[in-house]
């Protein structure tokens, strides 16, 4: 990411207060980056984006996240905010771009993360094998995959 883009990001996080404006410059220019990345990456790999992608999932970068704001005083609520705006991405690399993984699960009730638990137990439940997923960001988890049956 260019410096003069970090920053930008980093000084709304640290803040905790940005102009409407700020935040929308700082979204569409996170959504171009994205893009860019999501380009380079699959001609430095030479993969086809017309032919071998179907569609781009964005996380985005955390701006805000009050998964449980019970644990604070005040009139707080659970909320969530990423940047790197899904339109920006869909409209230069061609291809349907979904995002807001974190508001979903807030949605229904959940904390937003961590996100991997449910794609672990889609591709990592085996039915004779123990496996392990170690999620390595802003709090290092272990989520174990167990066979269906308990059984190992």
């Amino acid at each position: 990411m260019p410096l003069k883009l970090k920053k930008r990001v980093m000084k709304a996080i640290r803040e905790n207060y940005c102009t409407p404006e700020e935040i929308s410059q700082v979204n569409y220019l996170l959504g171009e980056q994205f893009a860019t990345a999501t380009l380079q990456f699959c001609e430095k790999h030479g993969i086809d984006i017309e032919k071998d992608v179907d569609l781009i999932g964005s996380h985005g970068i955390t701006i805000w996240h009050l998964p449980l704001p019970e644990m604070f005083e005040g009139d707080q609520f659970r909320a969530h905010l990423d940047m790197a705006e899904t339109a920006i991405i869909a409209a230069r690399t061609g291809k349907t771009t979904i995002s807001e993984f974190r508001v979903g699960d807030q949605a229904y009730g959940r904390q937003g993360c961590p996100l991997i638990a449910f794609l672990d137990s889609l591709l990592l439940n085996h039915p004779t094998k123990i496996r392990a997923c170690q999620n390595i960001g802003g709090i290092a988890n272990v989520r174990p995959s167990f066979p269906p049956s308990g059984q190992c």
